[in-house]
């Protein structure tokens, strides 16, 4: 897995005020990262932007030697091979949690034990 950087991102909504002023981190190899804080102060921006559903006004975002999106160019949701669960609890209601989280494998054809295998080390991850 390689690292996730953010470089000086920046997302601007045309308000005035940036939702996202100059961030900067890297995220080391297999890393567990939670963003906190109050509400408007720009963490569904950044996941949106790393996810590919948002396009930084400036910066960057890269992941190892791969640039995901700068202000100029961006590469789709679908060719970053990252997923983002929605903080609504209603994103699958009819799906176990397993089944939510193990939804981007499913679409992958990952099936059977390997799914079940990668499911668990998921949840064991983050304790559920």
């Amino acid at each position: 897995m390689a690292q996730l950087i953010l470089n000086h991102l920046t997302k601007d909504f045309g308000s005035g005020r940036p939702a996202v002023a100059d961030v900067s981190l890297t995220l080391r190899r297999q890393a567990f990262l939670a963003l906190l804080g109050p509400s408007g102060c720009g963490k569904t921006t950044v996941l949106r932007m790393i996810a590919g559903f948002e396009q930084p006004s400036d910066g960057s975002i890269s992941y190892g030697e791969r640039r995901l999106s700068d202000a100029e160019r961006a590469l789709p949701p679908e060719k970053r091979n990252m997923a983002m669960v929605f903080q609504s609890y209603a994103l699958w209601p009819h799906m176990t949690v397993a089944e939510n989280v193990g939804y981007p494998l499913k679409v992958r054809g990952v099936s059977g034990a390997t799914w079940r295998r990668l499911v668990g080390e998921a949840l064991s991850l983050v304790k559920l």
